[in-house]
């Protein structure tokens, strides 16, 4: 079709509206051009190829897939063959496989960097779609071409990244602890790859209910103030384990304790990032046992009263308390008095029943003392809830008893003797008779020395 036209005024068009008519299923470039030598076109298809990826972003080594469709959105089968040229970037390299879904291919080679596909028998309506396996092999953002009958052409993109899939897996070393029980939890990250992960941080900040007592670390830090567990660069197949001791503190409770890991790389599965683990602990009472007597001394016959006195200290109330004191045969069972309860003179058993956090009871019992030596009373609780402190369930009490002594009768004073009594007479004075006597004798003995 030709024109010839003039008396186009300046800064106005003209505008020629020319119908044609469809005739044939394909692609179609109309070419318009002025005097000779400039020449624009525009181009209509009754067949509309599309380009999709099923992973953008992939990582080297990774095996992807395009599904390249040809939709025919005529009215009638294309039969001429359509020819479309895929073109491969640098970073991309056949996997050697495809398949067809819907429509026929009447050729397929490779080219180079380029797989050529001659297809038709579309019918109208319809699609047909090749799905053609590609391997990633270099590190970039690649685009991939697809041209039909060499003027009409799309594309996909894909750009690769660093990948890691962690996982984080968490144990405790006791499901069930008691109150003031000690424990540990294990937590253990593992790269499955198929890159190094970097930055690698486990958050675990130990619930209410738990105090930290230290950790164990196989890589990296934990700082408890923050939860923290800063891992760093964690390579494929690697795995690091991290324990944290812990300190039961309250009881009749249920402690649940997540960790989750995080890292600057991309993980494709997130669901695997967390995990939890929980604890319960039964309830607990610190029963804790005062046993006293009245004297410390006694004697045979006398009243020994002993005072026993249960404390529950909690946290939690204690249940079917029980307290043992049998009395010994150095004892005599007179009489009890108790607080509450009820308490069996065969077996000794004080049976108390609940006995609530903070509350106390009591029982005295009244003994006559049998024999004589050091009497030990023994009194030792318990009950059905478990007892952090087993050193204050039992205590004892001594009185050492002695025989009654009866003091021996006192003897009579003795009478004083009645003996004579001899009168002496006055001589005068006696020392002067005593030396006139010796005055004498010494005389006499020398007047018979003389005779001699």
């Amino acid at each position: 079709m030709i024109w010839v036209v003039s008396d186009i005024a300046p800064g106005s068009s003209m505008i020629i509206t020319v119908k044609v008519k469809v005739v044939r299923d394909g692609s179609w470039t109309n070419n318009l051009t002025l005097n000779g030598n400039f020449t624009v076109n525009a181009t209509v298809t009754t067949v509309n190829p599309i380009k999709t990826v099923n992973n953008s972003n992939p990582v080297v080594g990774e095996v992807i897939e395009y599904n390249l469709t040809v939709n025919n959105t005529g009215s009638v089968v294309i039969s001429d063959n359509v020819t479309l040229v895929d073109s491969l970037p640098d970073g991309l390299v056949y996997a050697g496989d495809y398949s067809v879904v819907g429509g026929k291919v009447v050729k397929f080679a490779q080219s180079g960097n380029k797989l050529i596909w001659v297809v038709s028998d579309i019918a109208p309506g319809s699609s047909m779609i090749i799905t053609v396996k590609v391997k990633v092999v270099r590190d970039g953002s690649w685009t991939n071409n697809l041209t039909l009958n060499g003027n009409f052409t799309v594309n996909a993109t894909v750009t690769t990244v660093h990948k890691a899939d962690l996982v984080i897996i968490k144990n405790v070393s006791n499901k069930s602890p008691n109150y003031l029980d000690k424990i540990a939890w294990s937590i253990t990250v593992v790269n499955l790859g198929p890159n190094s992960a970097h930055d690698v941080v486990v958050t675990d900040l130990l619930p209410n209910g738990l105090v930290y007592l230290g950790y164990d670390a196989a890589k990296g830090a934990y700082n408890p103030i923050t939860g923290l567990w800063n891992i760093g660069v964690l390579n494929v197949g690697e795995r690091v384990v991290l324990t944290i001791y812990s300190l039961v503190d309250v009881s009749n409770s249920t402690i649940i304790n997540l960790a989750v890991v995080n890292s600057t790389t991309y993980d494709p599965n997130m669901s695997n990032n967390k995990d939890n683990e929980s604890i319960v602990v039964s309830p607990a009472a610190d029963l804790e046992v005062i046993k006293v007597s009245n004297v410390d001394f006694a004697v045979v016959g006398d009243t020994v009263i002993w005072t026993i006195t249960v404390i529950n200290h909690g946290p939690d109330n204690a249940t079917n308390v029980r307290l043992f004191d049998l009395l010994s045969s150095s004892l005599k069972l007179v009489n009890f008095i108790v607080s509450r309860g009820s308490f069996n003179k065969f077996t000794g058993v004080w049976s108390l029943g609940e006995l609530k956090a903070g509350d106390n009871a009591t029982i005295r019992i009244i003994t006559i003392a049998l024999v004589s030596g050091h009497v030990v009373n023994f009194a030792n609780v318990t009950s059905d809830v478990y007892d952090p402190n087993m050193t204050n369930n039992k205590d004892n009490a001594t009185v050492n008893v002695i025989n009654k002594t009866i003091p021996p009768e006192s003897p009579e004073p003795s009478k004083p003797s009645k003996l004579p009594v001899h009168s002496m007479r006055a001589t005068g004075n006696p020392i002067l008779m005593v030396l006139m006597a010796c005055l004498l004798i010494g005389s006499s003995i020398v007047y018979r020395r003389r005779k001699n």
